[in-house]
């Protein structure tokens, strides 16, 4: 598990540096714009290895995997086991991961691309939202399947974690002014 974590953060890695070098050589870009592009790149890098890694080698080591389309049904599902079975730890790490995770993705995002407008800030959350999950969908059905869950519900967290975001970054923006 952990050498496949390392293998993903790796292969990120090397790709942000190729990707960068090209980019920097492209537009030209000063030491401001290299800094502010590897702090996107970085955060991308942890958004796609916690979304993505990691991958079991083959289907005798996966957990629990579903598709769930009724919201708010894990979400109920994790309360009630922290609730009737004590599992507070994972009922929290689920929940506030979601939230937490989109948070910071959004946070860097919307610096970085100065979304300070709702609707645009509003269209690129559930891109990613839904993107977040079709990735999962999408490499499941390349490895032949289902390794992560597909929730409704992370959405609904990802947008919270989001809209949060955007609320931060309002505080932000009227602080910098």
């Amino acid at each position: 598990m952990i050498l496949n974590l390392v293998f993903g953060i790796l292969f990120f890695v090397i790709l942000t540096i190729c990707l960068v070098t090209a980019l920097a050589e492209h537009f030209r870009w000063d030491v401001s714009e290299i800094i502010k592009f590897l702090a996107m790149a970085a955060t991308f890098i942890v958004f796609l290895t916690v979304l993505l890694f990691p991958l079991p080698l083959s289907q005798d080591e996966l957990g629990f995997a579903g598709i769930n389309i009724i919201p708010f049904k894990t979400i109920a599902g994790y309360i009630t086991s922290a609730v009737r079975d004590g599992m507070i730890g994972t009922a929290l790490s689920q929940i506030c991961g979601n939230i937490l995770l989109f948070f910071f993705l959004m946070s860097v995002l919307g610096w970085y691309m100065r979304l300070y407008s709702l609707r645009a800030y509003i269209k690129w959350l559930l891109t990613f939202a839904v993107m977040a999950e079709g990735i999962q969908a999408v490499v499941s059905l390349f490895l032949g399947y289902l390794y992560r869950s597909i929730d409704i519900d992370d959405m609904i967290l990802y947008i919270i974690g989001g809209l949060l975001s955007y609320a931060w970054l309002g505080r932000y923006a009227k602080e910098s002014e």
